[in-house]
């Protein structure tokens, strides 16, 4: 039999549009893109070596190899049934998905190939309720992961490299299932509609993703506590099946409780709500916390009465009490006091005040962010902005979608929104309002002004 012992990665030298990052060091639930991936390739057999342009790559002529892009996310769901695939086929396969919901949440801005299937890849699909999506799909979407010789690479890896390798590459599809979840947004209905807005949010652990911008860190991390609990659901199947069948009830509730997964280390409070949730070592939910659907890290903290849904906190990140934090992507060391933060990512020992004010939605058409120096449609009306790494969000700043505070910058409210001075004698039941840093009678100011 054929075997792989290297996955080579090669790295493009790009950054993640927004934070400034490599792809490898983008967050994904408790550890970074780079690790997942190194982890899915060792799990495989794969050895990873990663490489620079420019560098060799030190693999023989006839010697099969993995090669992906540094800037592709792909579980081991996904590597694995390419991986054993490929292996039996000669000259160069390309990994391919067909274009499902899981597919198209990430596939916004991603400089991916995209084609029809043809008639003999319709006509192969998988059963079951799960794989529904994937009888009907009618386009596939290809990536830079490759199973090649070393006779294909050339004798370094450069841009050339991977270029020839997608002219060269046969795609081949792996199929995947995923559950659809109909998830009603909190935007008006386009004009002519009469139902409210809703999204198909996929869950699986089947997931390719190419990062290139923080759009793509912040949907890779909403789909991150699916994947990962999946994955660990996959690797203790009996562990699982037993927490169901001992929670004395088959109500929904009570079955998403018991498929949580809670490191013997974390320290849940009793009065806490944990569904469908990783919570990693150390961890700690307060008092009254409610956690669904998310990842909370390593020696993270949530605090009381805080809500974190469909959410990832980092390593060691600060959820402040009564803190309301939904799709939301938070990376290690930040703290978030906001009251309210919906579909943003927030950098590295980030800081987002109390009253801080991300608009998290447009009510006509989609939300645009810029890359590579232009804008694009994220194809989303519900969107917030990205902090980047160091940076601090004041109380009463008030951001419009999709924007990026840049790494380490500071923004804080205008001098004169603040009352500095408050006379010593105030009228008794005389509305009074700030005018230029003090209070005045609001029957002084001019008509126009009120």
């Amino acid at each position: 039999m054929v075997r792989v012992v290297k996955a080579i990665i090669i790295s493009q030298g790009r950054v993640i549009d927004g934070l400034g990052d490599p792809a490898e060091d983008a967050l994904f639930a408790g550890s970074t893109v780079g690790e997942m991936v190194d982890a899915a390739c060792m799990e495989l057999g794969a050895q990873p070596v990663r490489l620079k342009m420019g560098e060799p790559h030190g693999i023989s002529a006839d010697e099969k190899v993995l090669v992906l892009a540094a800037d592709l996310f792909a579980t081991v769901s996904v590597l694995q049934p390419f991986l054993a695939r490929a292996l039996g086929m000669g000259g160069v396969q390309r990994l391919a998905l067909r274009r499902t919901p899981s597919v198209e949440f990430t596939l916004p801005m991603q400089a991916v190939d995209v084609a029809p299937l043809t008639d003999a890849e319709r006509a192969v699909v998988p059963s079951g309720r799960l794989a529904a999506r994937e009888r009907v799909a009618t386009e596939k979407v290809l990536y830079d992961a490759f199973v090649c010789t070393g006779a294909d690479l050339g004798a370094t890896v450069d841009a050339a490299t991977l270029r020839s390798l997608r002219e060269k590459g046969t795609p081949l599809l792996v199929d995947k299932k995923e559950l659809i979840v109909p998830t009603r947004l909190p935007i008006l209905p386009m004009a002519g509609q009469t139902q409210a807005a809703t999204m198909d949010f996929p869950i699986t652990s089947s997931v390719a993703v190419q990062l290139r911008h923080w759009c793509h860190v912040l949907w890779l991390n909403q789909l991150a506590p699916g994947i990962t609990l999946n994955l660990a659901i996959r690797q203790n199947k009996l562990g699982a099946l037993l927490r169901v069948l001992t929670g004395f009830s088959f109500r929904r509730e009570r079955v998403l409780q018991r498929i949580s997964v809670i490191h013997p280390t974390a320290r849940v409070h009793p009065t806490a709500y944990v569904e469908a949730s990783i919570i990693g070592p150390g961890a700690v939910v307060g008092a009254r916390a409610s956690v669904r659907n998310s990842y909370v890290a390593k020696d993270a903290e949530i605090g009381d009465h805080a809500t974190v849904l469909s959410s990832v906190v980092g390593q060691r990140a600060f959820v402040t009490p009564k803190t309301f934090l939904v799709w939301c992507a938070v990376y290690p060391d930040a703290v978030v006091g906001n009251f309210k933060l919906q579909v943003s990512l927030v950098g590295k020992g980030a800081h987002v005040n109390a009253w801080a004010g991300l608009i998290d939605a447009k009510f006509q058409g989609s939300v645009r962010v810029e890359l590579d120096g232009k804008l694009h449609s994220t194809e989303r009306s519900f969107l917030g902005s990205c902090i980047g790494h160091g940076a601090q969000v004041a109380s009463k700043v008030l951001i419009h979608p999709g924007r990026v505070v840049p790494n380490g910058a500071v923004v804080i409210m205008r001098p004169d929104e603040v009352i500095s001075t408050i006379p010593a004698q105030l009228a008794p039941g005389v509305p009074m309002v700030r005018d230029e840093g003090t209070l005045k009678p609001l029957a002084s100011l001019k008509s126009g002004a009120r």
